[in-house]
């Protein structure tokens, strides 16, 4: 049965934070029931009373019931199990809550499901009824939407963390990860792809999040086959209740059953860099103007990370046009010029003229002035090492590696580096650098590591080059999908040395990197041969 006039409004009164300034007498508050009533019936927010024993059902909903759940209030009244079905299943503990004991001072958070399967954030406030032997008997409470508050600070965290990514010049695909990422969960989708133009006639999945990423992510299809490629010609965005039936649900069908999709054009029209696409499983409730929007907004983010990269290629373009410039200008006016002599006095030795004296003195004369080319072509492209090490040590190297990894990620970085073992690696300096920036990497990635330490040293015939940190560990006998520890494992082969890894669940890890003495010294007296 519905509650009594009387006692509504009383309730109402006293969810609204108002109880204390009601008059004492019993005639007043009836008086004010009216009120109450045509606030409870008229108002956005849901008022309601659940009875809680002997028999559980509602006892009161208010009209706004069905606008905020899509179910009408005879259909509360009928279904006492329809508030545990309307919560989302990650809240139901907080409904349990609720019902077991009194209300908290503090309003909670619920998601609410709506009939066609939207998801509604609500801001509960609640008391109990008890009877006299203190038990509760129902639970009376007021319901607000909050859905747009809710989404509103998402997103704009969201925003937050992509512009961070954004200033931590992460890669452009870590980015777009990202994005797509932020765009699937704001949206509520199951997967979100960045479709970018490819070659001859086909798009690729740049990035894939969500559910059956791994069979799509890098996939090409013929641009006739997915609908991003309409989205990029016409650069209007598409908001599909079926996507499932069209040519970008078929693209990816064989990772998810495909139900509503949206596509929205990365960049503006005639000028699409690509399309980011998020789509649910089918028979979900179709995509909102607000999540059209939402995507919308992560779009244009990953528009401007596609035109930073590709800002980026063209002036690595540029620099390397400009670099290769100059060293065909050094190598014409220098290398191409000292050949051209080598070669006229290899002439000379040849001839029939010249004697074994003259000869010989041509033949050393030339093998000078090769090895003095070489040191000229070595000079030539000597920017091409890595800028740590173009006016600083390696131990400095290292230390500013420590420091960008803690500025950046919060890691607080240690750098123990010899003298003697810094020396003996002088001539794999720049090796070594890649090598600590990438373990330095992996720890800042998926270590969760509070603090690492980079140590260098000589211990007995190798050099160890070791990366600790305080993570949370892993197995490394268990396969993974990276390429990190294959890289280093390569360059540390590449130097005659191997690679050592120490790693147990909460126990942190440590890649040791050996390289053999007696190899350094070759290098190095190798590279001064080279050089006198």
């Amino acid at each position: 049965m519905r509650q009594s006039p009387t006692h509504l409004g009383d309730r109402v009164d006293h969810l609204h934070g108002i109880g204390a300034a009601r008059a004492p007498h019993r005639h007043q508050a009836a008086e004010r029931e009216p009120f109450f009533r045509l606030l409870a019936e008229n108002g956005q927010d849901v008022v309601y009373r659940y009875r809680v024993r002997p028999e559980p059902g509602f006892e009161y909903v208010s009209p706004s019931c069905t606008r905020m759940t899509g179910y009408t209030p005879e259909e509360h009244y009928a279904d006492p199990e329809l508030p545990r079905r309307l919560v989302h299943p990650d809240d139901r503990h907080l409904l349990e809550a609720m019902y077991a004991a009194d209300a908290p001072d503090d309003a909670v958070r619920l998601r609410w499901v709506r009939r066609d399967g939207g998801v509604v954030w609500t801001e509960q406030r609640t008391v109990a009824v008890r009877d006299e032997s203190g038990q509760i008997v129902s639970v009376e409470g007021i319901a607000r939407d909050v859905t747009a508050g809710k989404r509103a600070q998402d997103r704009l965290e969201a925003t937050v963390e992509v512009i961070s990514a954004i200033l931590e010049q992460r890669s452009t695909d870590d980015v777009l990860a990202l994005i797509a990422r932020c765009a699937r969960d704001l949206a509520g989708g199951a997967l979100a792809v960045v479709v970018v133009p490819g070659l001859n006639g086909t798009v690729r999945v740049r990035v894939a999040e969500g559910v059956g990423a791994a069979a799509v992510r890098g996939a090409s299809f013929a641009a006739a086959d997915t609908v991003s490629a309409s989205v990029m010609d016409g650069g209007v965005p598409v908001n599909a209740a079926d996507g499932g039936s069209s040519r970008a649900g078929r693209s990816v069908r064989g990772s998810i059953d495909v139900g509503p999709l949206l596509a929205v054009p990365l960049g503006m029209r005639r000028d699409t860099a690509g399309v980011l696409s998020v789509v649910r499983g089918r028979g979900e409730a179709a995509f909102s103007d607000g999540d059209l929007e939402v995507v919308t907004g992560f779009a244009q983010q990953a528009a401007m990370v596609l035109e930073r990269a590709r800002l980026r290629d063209e002036l690595e373009q540029l620099a390397l046009l400009r670099d290769r410039e100059r060293i065909a200008r050094d190598l014409h006016d220098g290398v191409i010029q000292a050949l051209f002599g080598v070669g006229m006095d290899l002439q000379v030795a040849e001839s029939e003229d010249a004697g074994d004296d003259l000869i010989r003195s041509r033949i050393v004369a030339a093998m000078q002035e090769i090895d003095r080319i070489i040191i000229d072509v070595r000079s030539y492209v000597y920017r091409l090492r890595p800028t740590l090490l173009q006016r600083a040590s390696l131990r400095e190297a290292l230390q500013r590696l420590a420091a960008d990894v803690e500025s950046r990620y919060g890691v607080i970085g240690v750098v123990e580096c010899a003298d003697e073992a810094s020396d003996l690696l002088a001539p794999v300096a720049p090796d070594v650098v890649q090598m600590v920036r990438a373990a330095l990497g992996n720890v800042a990635r998926h270590a969760h590591a509070l603090s690492c330490r980079v140590s260098v040293h000589r211990e007995g015939e190798v050099v160890r080059v070791a990366v600790e940190d305080d993570g949370v560990g892993f197995d490394p006998t268990a396969p993974t999908d990276g390429q990190g520890l294959a890289n280093l494992r390569e360059r540390v082969r590449e130097l005659d040395g191997w690679i050592l890894v120490h790693s147990s669940a909460g126990a942190g890890t440590t890649v040791e990197m050996l390289v053999p003495v007696a190899s350094l010294r070759d290098r190095a007296t190798a590279t001064a041969a080279e050089s006198a």
